[in-house]
């Protein structure tokens, strides 16, 4: 009975020991060293631009359903023709707007009523006086067939995305290791080498709009269609004050070894 007893006491000794041997390790390693955060942020004038307006009327409910032998669609885009013409006096090429019309538009509400037509103008070498004039454009188009221009955003795209993020990654590592140097001054201890390193979520570009904070969208960060498609709802409205720019953000933690400093005094 006694030599029964004395096995299983040795088991539970070598399973405590090893259920918990770890957590003491990692919570020994957790201590030993200084962990910090870094941010960074690069940009770059954006080599591209997608706006995006919501074409409303006055009238709730949106666009009807077609009628048996009607083309889908066909009554909206019909109506939008001023401000396509007029957006092509203003040199923007056919090719580049795509037009989307569909029922469901009619369930979000832009600035004065439904939509009952998305436009997406691509733009090159954008900058903010162009898209002004194209916005401007499509006001006068829309105004034309007693129509309005609704939530209007847009996203800015960059042909090199990695060298961004890359600037911004350069960004954060430098502002930790200097954040690393403070916090290790103010403990009063030395730190040694680098121990770790992970990516962490970067902040997010946000901008005001009529409906609140909503998230910037680019090519290097970019928003689902769904999210983006009705102006203030998803996308951040276009700022005519604003510079038409790609800025990208970086966060990163970094663990360096830790050792007490020669003479030094810890901080209180």
């Amino acid at each position: 009975m006694r030599k029964t007893c004395f096995v299983q006491t040795v088991i539970a000794t070598l399973l405590a020991a090893t259920l918990f041997a770890p957590g003491a390790a990692l919570a020994q390693d957790a201590n030993a060293g200084v962990t910090v955060v870094g941010y960074g942020q690069a940009s770059a004038p954006a080599d591209s631009a997608t706006l995006q307006m919501v074409i409303g009327d006055a009238f709730y409910g949106g666009p009807s359903p077609a009628q048996p032998g009607e083309t889908p669609g066909a009554e909206e885009r019909e109506a939008v023709a001023p401000v396509l013409a007029s957006l092509a006096n203003a040199g923007v090429a056919e090719d580049n707007i795509d037009v989307l019309v569909s029922p469901y538009l009619g369930d979000a509400y832009g600035y004065g009523g439904p939509g009952i037509a998305l436009l997406r103008v691509e733009l090159s070498d954008p900058d903010t006086q162009r898209i002004v004039e194209v916005v401007d454009a499509a006001s006068a188009g829309a105004a034309e067939a007693r129509l309005i221009v609704g939530g209007v955003s847009v996203s800015y795209g960059v042909d090199d995305c990695a060298a961004l993020e890359r600037e911004a990654r350069e960004g954060a590592i430098a502002d930790a290791r200097e954040n690393a140097e403070i916090q290790a001054e103010l403990l009063g201890v030395t730190i040694g080498n680098l121990e770790g390193s992970r990516d962490l979520p970067a902040q997010a570009d946000w901008a005001l709009s009529f409906y609140g904070p909503v998230q910037s969208s680019s090519a290097c960060a970019p928003m689902r269609l769904t999210d983006a498609a009705f102006g203030p709802y998803g996308g951040a409205g276009f700022d005519p004050t604003g510079e038409a720019e790609v800025v990208v953000y970086a966060q990163v933690e970094l663990t360096f070894g830790m050792a007490s400093g020669a003479g030094a005094t810890p901080a209180p």
